[in-house]
């Protein structure tokens, strides 16, 4: 039963890449960010405009990397921005927070939950920018330890509904999502007790 460790950890990894890729954080772009950050503050000291727009918010969270190409982290920014809207955001103080944790996930900016209208209407938007089976299916594989086929069985043994809360809910938490859910972390131990009983290779030795 420990070799479902390594799913779990495959999911832990692509939960907290979700979630830095729809906050725009990774190494290479948090010093622009925080450049960013500095000029923003300093723009606003002034005190013209407390006020944020969409383009502010889809602008803070485009960043690329962790996976999402810079086309893809605005595409999944604007889905979000929309889905939430700016007054959501706005009433929450979720731009300054962004700008004091940029590698926050959306929990840390008083998004926490969406009601199942607006889960759905991201997931559709978020699978228009990428394909989320697809990118789940690379980033298990992505070191190896998973065979890609072994990682597509995994992912495709997954039903639509539940891949589609556990999106969202990485997309909002990162890694908490599946962390702190013992339910989705059976869901990945199912799917792989299928697979290996179908025969297909998950990398297990």
């Amino acid at each position: 039963m420990t070799r479902f460790g390594t799913y779990a950890a495959a999911a832990l990894l692509l939960a907290a890449t979700l979630g830095a890729a729809a906050c725009g954080g990774d190494d290479d772009s948090d010093d622009s960010s925080s450049d960013t950050t500095a000029a923003d503050d300093n723009s606003t000291d002034d005190g013209a405009s407390d006020s944020h727009d969409r383009d502010d918010y889809v602008a803070i969270l485009s960043a690329a990397g962790s996976g999402f190409s810079a086309d893809e982290a605005q595409c999944a920014a604007e889905v979000f921005v929309d889905v939430v809207g700016v007054d959501q955001l706005e009433a929450v103080g979720a731009y300054e927070k962004i700008q004091q944790n940029p590698d926050g996930n959306f929990s840390d900016y008083g998004i926490s939950t969406l009601d199942e209208a607006q889960g759905a209407e991201l997931y559709s938007g978020l699978n228009g920018c990428k394909d989320m089976r697809a990118f789940f299916k690379e980033q298990m594989a992505a070191d190896g330890s998973i065979p890609p086929e072994g990682a597509a069985c995994v992912v495709d043994a997954i039903d639509e509904a539940t891949f589609s809360q556990m999106i969202v809910a990485s997309f909002l938490q990162g890694e908490a999502a599946i962390d702190d859910d013992p339910a989705m972390q059976g869901v990945f131990a199912q799917a792989a007790t299928d697979c290996m009983a179908a025969g297909v290779d998950l990398g297990t030795g």
